[in-house]
């Protein structure tokens, strides 16, 4: 044995690999002890020279390479071997240990064959199989899913998302996108999003950050920044919550809440109106009551008539605003009435400006009534409230010989079907514009005097607004200060012409 070849022999039994070598004869030429031992080969069998065939066929034999004709399994192999230029393949040996198994063609056309022991290797791999399963079976059976973002913030993973009904979610659609950005679409409350983009920013973590994942899904996430092997900064890792129940829970806390607000608010406007808008009337009364007890008999015939129909005006004013209060208060409980008919809206309109045509003639308002006679299909108790609230407001803003006049059209909608437009229109003293913008809200009408120093509840436009919105229609106001006021509603409907109405 030379030199190289000792020195040869020697480095290759210290390495911890198998190792073998086949000349282009098939014969063996050279080996390392961990090879023998690998094999486990009885001592004494290899020597320089031995043909592959004895050594293949003495594993054969032994069981190694499966049932079959010893001889043929070991020929097939060898010519398997000797037709490949490089072969990786996996072995196991008897005890257990299994190793990677290399052969490359040398340029001669002989053979070397590694052994590498990857027990210890495939050990982990199975073990982080084993442990991968073990997550999805977590996942899969929790209600909670996971997430990560790299350093961008750009999604990398979702987890099978769950919500609170049992429905899954495919979340594959979110990868890729910035989820900074998701969040200013989606977020439940704008104002947390600074402080999550600073914590982000300060690479803190965070907990309980809610907002939409998709329709109907809001979500609460926990989140912790990590870092690589070097403390590199890579993104965030957390986990999501369904919390969709809790958010509507609260929204409905919060509607209830308002709710709950804007009835006392109604029943603040409630009890001033009796405090306030009421005892005006009643003290006007009492007050010329008292002076006729006391003073009757001073007064001519034409100071009792004037005082007689101050009262009856005070009256008349009087009954109007009980009226407004009964409706409101009806319509507030739910206890209003809504039985539509066909009805003809120029009986209506006349019977309603019929009615106040003493208040108007007691300011000599001219109030006059255009309209063709119009058939459609509404409350007639609720239509003759509005026109009667709205005809009493022009009559209460407008001077003395000022003009109201009530009209209505029927109009064709572009969208289909006909429009029914009835207006109120006056020569008074006109609304602001600031008080005109929230002209029918609660919180900003309120009671005001009328050119005669006529009270009201502040209520009328309100249960105007109510009753309109009820048949499905609108109602708005124009109106310039000093130049007088225009009221409209609409109400859907296919008119009809009607009968002709009497004059």
């Amino acid at each position: 044995m030379s030199v190289a070849t000792n020195i040869l022999n020697n480095v290759l039994d210290h390495i911890i690999q198998g190792v073998v070598m086949y000349d282009s004869d098939r014969r063996l030429v050279i080996w390392n002890d961990q090879f023998e031992h690998i094999l486990q080969f009885p001592k004494g069998l290899l020597k320089v020279g031995l043909p592959i065939m004895d050594l293949t066929s003495f594993l054969t034999k032994r069981g190694d390479f499966g049932i079959g004709d010893p001889s043929e399994l070991a020929r097939a192999r060898i010519d398997f071997l000797w037709t490949q230029s490089t072969l990786k393949s996996e072995i196991k040996v008897r005890d257990d240990h299994i190793y990677e198994v290399l052969s490359h063609m040398t340029y001669d056309g002989g053979l070397v064959i590694t052994y590498t022991d990857i027990t210890e290797r495939k050990k982990a791999e199975q073990d982080l199989r084993l442990s991968e399963a073990r997550f999805r079976d977590y996942t899969d059976s929790g209600s909670d899913w996971y997430w990560e973002a790299d350093a961008n913030q750009i999604y990398t993973y979702f987890s099978e998302i769950r919500t609170g009904a049992g429905k899954k979610i495919d979340a594959s659609d979110l990868i890729g996108i910035n989820r900074i950005k998701r969040h200013e679409e989606t977020m439940l409350d704008p104002k947390l999003l600074v402080p999550h983009v600073k914590d982000i920013e300060a690479r803190r973590p965070f907990r309980d950050f809610e907002y939409g994942l998709a329709p109907n899904l809001f979500v609460s996430v926990n989140g912790k920044p990590v870092f690589d092997e070097t403390g590199d900064f890579i993104g965030y890792r957390g986990v999501g919550r369904d919390v969709t129940n809790q958010v509507l829970a609260q929204q409905e806390i919060k509607k209830q809440r308002d709710e709950l607000e804007l009835l006392n608010l109604q029943k603040s406007k409630f009890f001033s109106i009796i405090a306030h808008d009421l005892k005006n009337p009643f003290n006007v009364m009492i007050g010329y009551a008292d002076l006729i007890e006391k003073m009757g008999d001073q007064l001519d015939r034409k100071k009792l008539l004037e005082i007689a129909r101050s009262i009856g005006v005070t009256s008349h004013n009087l009954y109007r605003l009980l009226e407004n209060l009964l409706a409101w208060g009806q319509s507030q409980m739910g206890a209003t009435r809504f039985d539509p008919s066909t009805v003809h809206l120029h009986d209506l309109l006349n019977q309603a400006t019929q009615d106040l045509s003493a208040a108007a003639e007691a300011k000599n308002i001219d109030l006059k009534l255009e309209v063709t006679d119009i058939a459609l299909v509404a409350d007639p108790d609720l239509i003759t409230t509005v026109i009667r609230n709205l005809v009493s407001n022009a009559i209460k803003f407008t001077p003395a010989k000022g003009d109201i006049t009530v009209s209505a059209i029927s109009q064709h909608n572009n969208g289909g079907g006909d429009q029914i437009i009835v207006s109120v229109a006056d020569t008074g003293i006109g609304i602001s514009e600031e008080r005109l913008t929230n002209l029918f809200d609660l919180d900003t009408n309120i009671s005001t005097s009328g050119t005669g120093g006529e009270a009201g509840t502040g209520l009328g436009l309100l249960i105007c607004k109510e009753f309109v919105e009820q048949h499905g229609g609108t109602i708005s106001a124009a109106s310039e200060p000093g130049e007088g006021t225009t009221v409209m509603f609409s109400l859907p409907g296919t008119p009809a012409v009607a009968s002709p109405a009497a004059n």
